[in-house]
């Protein structure tokens, strides 16, 4: 019917982590900068920055380590503690968080867990 889609998962819609925001950033990041901002973080400072990606299988976790570490990412690889078979892949790195720094590596980490069937899960920075 026209003038009846569905217009509540637009682009800009807040709800969907991965849509990209008037910022540039997407939603999720846009988030992280938020929270960082309000706890008086600077980003024109380099920080270390924790990137998160869950594989199903010890295996594709260290296959996921190896890229990353080719992108100077120090990565570590730990076992779900909660018996799900899922591995944690941690990657580190210091950096200035500016907004093209943040598209650039949301991007590249999501592009790793598409190829490796893998879930990225964010970033943060310790406050």
């Amino acid at each position: 019917m026209p003038g009846s889609e569905d217009r509540s998962r637009s682009p800009s819609d807040k709800s969907e982590p991965n849509n990209v925001s008037p910022y540039g950033l997407k939603y999720k990041d846009l988030a992280v900068v938020l929270e960082l901002s309000e706890h008086g973080v600077s980003l024109s400072e380099p920080h270390d920055v924790a990137y998160y990606l869950y594989a199903f299988s010890e295996q594709t976790a260290a296959a996921i380590a190896a890229e990353t570490t080719k992108r100077k990412f120090r990565t570590e690889i730990h076992p779900s503690p909660d018996g799900t078979g899922q591995w944690s892949v941690v990657c580190h790195r210091r950096a200035t968080l500016s907004k093209k720094y943040i598209m650039v590596v949301t991007n590249y980490f999501e592009q790793v867990a598409a190829e490796f069937d893998a879930e990225y899960d964010g970033w943060e920075v310790a406050v």
